[in-house]
């Protein structure tokens, strides 16, 4: 997949290294508490699982900008043990009000209804994180529940195709 300005792979062995160092960067977790303030090894197996499940779900990729520098991940896949497909980025610090995640969201809407054929996604954002919520009012996504979800208040934005 690509964008106008990015190309977009699945994650394999050899991105992990790009992901770790962006892993590592200040506030790259303040949004997502589960995976916030773990270590290198507990991040590898995170990854490795996704390369894993890469096959069976519907995905997790790396984003590098046309000119080959690595800015971060996208995913479209189960949230938890729920019966929903949730869509995410996590970009560089770097990257941050650049307009990429509206981008790259955009296009991973569309990769979910033309070629997934999804009738419905969501997007699962942290009380706090206001650039988020943001970018997926703007595309279209309204707010249908709000819960507390292993300490943390979530909103769960979904879009109907």
């Amino acid at each position: 997949m690509e964008t106008k300005r990015t190309r977009i792979t699945p994650l394999e062995e050899k991105h992990v290294e790009d992901v770790l160092e962006m892993y590592f960067e200040p506030d790259s977790w303040k949004y997502i508490k589960p995976h916030e303030g773990k270590d290198e090894s507990y991040y590898r197996t995170f990854l490795n699982g996704k390369i894993e499940k890469n096959e069976n779900e519907i995905g997790f990729w790396v984003v590098f900008s046309k000119e080959g520098k690595f800015i971060g991940t996208i995913n479209l896949n189960n949230f938890m043990d729920e019966a929903i497909i949730h869509m995410g980025v996590h970009l560089r610090r770097d990257i941050w009000g650049k307009g990429f995640a509206t981008e790259l969201m955009q296009r991973l809407l569309n990769y979910a209804q033309e070629e997934k054929q999804l009738s419905e996604v969501y997007a699962i954002i942290a009380e706090g994180n206001h650039a988020s919520i943001k970018i997926f009012e703007k595309l279209g996504f309204s707010l249908k529940d709000k819960r507390e979800v292993d300490g943390e208040i979530l909103r769960f934005y979904s879009l109907q195709f």
